[in-house]
């Protein structure tokens, strides 16, 4: 008893417990607990589908799916022409010159339902997703017509809209997406130029009547609605005007 009565206990217990409490204290603000766990790296969004299917896909097996159709359906060049061209007046869209990007994605809509067309719904749907990559890389492969500017049959309002669009109705101008002259710009806003006018026709009233809505951020809708029938036949008739040539 005389040890607890001693005047070093106290000197005892004090080291003791700062220990104990220094050990605690050190413990709590460790310096590898106190920062917050590290931040995973972003990650890329993944591609959809068509675009994985693109990037792998060869333009060699497009071919007989372009030329011949797949079980007996009909070929794209039936429509669209063996080099990608179709006739001048037919209604449907020239091809070559299109990015497999951009192909690929219309494909993809047209088989799921995001793009009808009572058509090309079929045919797409008949095909899987490589063919539909290879089909696309194929057409991607055609020579683009060279075009020129037909001033005979250049429309002054269709070119206006072209190269300046209509600020009091709030139309930018088409050749801001599209390049001047409907020359095309990047892989998804395809050329216009020498597409035929029955077919832009068709396209600019699909946008305007909600019945195409595969513009991802719905522009081509909003412009279309501000578009005057007489507009549209302006603007189609200046692009197809914009002739093709004979390639060199």
């Amino acid at each position: 008893m005389k040890f607890f009565d001693s005047p070093a206990v106290p000197l005892v217990g004090a080291f003791l417990l700062a220990l104990v409490g220094g050990g605690i204290a050190t413990h709590i603000i460790s310096p590898e607990e106190a920062e917050p766990p590290a931040r995973p790296y972003p990650q890329p969004e993944a591609l959809p589908g068509w675009a994985r299917q693109t990037i792998i896909a060869n333009a060699e097996d497009g071919a007989p799916i372009f030329n011949q159709g797949v079980g007996g359906g009909a070929s794209c060049a039936t429509c669209h022409g063996e080099a990608g061209i179709p006739e001048r007046q037919a209604p449907y869209p020239r091809l070559a010159g299109l990015s497999a990007e951009y192909v690929a994605k219309q494909l993809e809509d047209y088989a799921s339902g995001v793009r009808n067309n009572e058509q090309m719904t079929p045919i797409a749907r008949a095909l899987n997703g490589a063919q539909r990559g290879s089909v696309a890389r194929y057409v991607a492969s055609l020579k683009p017509a060279e075009t020129s500017l037909s001033a005979a049959s250049l429309d002054m309002r269709g070119r206006e809209l072209d190269e300046v669009g209509d600020n009091a109705q709030a139309i930018p101008a088409c050749g801001n997406c599209h390049g001047l002259r409907g020359r095309g710009e990047g892989v998804m806003l395809p050329p216009l130029a020498g597409q035929p006018q029955t077919y832009l026709v068709s396209q600019l009233n699909a946008f305007q009547e909600r019945r195409r809505q595969n513009d991802t951020v719905a522009v081509m809708e909003g412009i279309a609605s501000r578009l005057t029938p007489q507009d549209i036949e302006a603007v189609a008739r200046y692009y197809s005007s914009l002739a093709p040539v004979a390639a060199r």
